[in-house]
């Protein structure tokens, strides 16, 4: 898997790097980035797998500004932050970087831009932010 992954980084590197106007290539190298973090941390690689991590959320920020009415890049947003903040061991930042995650989605459920499949991201990132508190 981490091979394909690699390679699939590669390829889309290419692509956003040849036209970097293409959000679509962008947001195709936030989700590469992304999947890598998961799996470094899967592997206990934990400083690899931040790296992607911040890899992916400079560009899901950079998305989300660019056009703030687009659901999907806020929801990828949303996705990036809480997987940065949780993943953090500084529990001011994680603490930040989740409270903001979920001031997105939940003004994104306020304003019916949630899709049915994503309902559950609220809950999600509330149950993030309990584990702070229980530690």
């Amino acid at each position: 898997a981490r091979q394909a992954y690699l390679s699939s980084l590669q390829i889309i590197k290419r692509l956003a790097q040849a036209e970097p106007q293409r959000a679509d290539y962008q947001r195709d190298l936030s989700a590469s980035y992304n999947r890598l973090g998961g799996l470094y941390r899967d592997f206990g690689e934990i400083e690899q797998a931040q790296d992607y991590d911040m890899k992916d959320l400079e560009i899901a920020e950079r998305l989300a500004q660019m056009e703030p009415e687009r659901a999907d890049y806020q929801r990828d947003l949303v996705v990036s932050l809480a997987g940065v903040g949780s993943n953090d061991h500084d529990v001011v930042r994680r603490s930040t970087m989740l409270r903001r995650a979920l001031a997105i989605v939940e003004q994104m459920q306020a304003n019916g831009q949630l899709a049915p499949v994503d309902e559950g991201m609220v809950e999600w990132v509330r149950g993030l932010l309990g584990e702070i508190k229980d530690e």
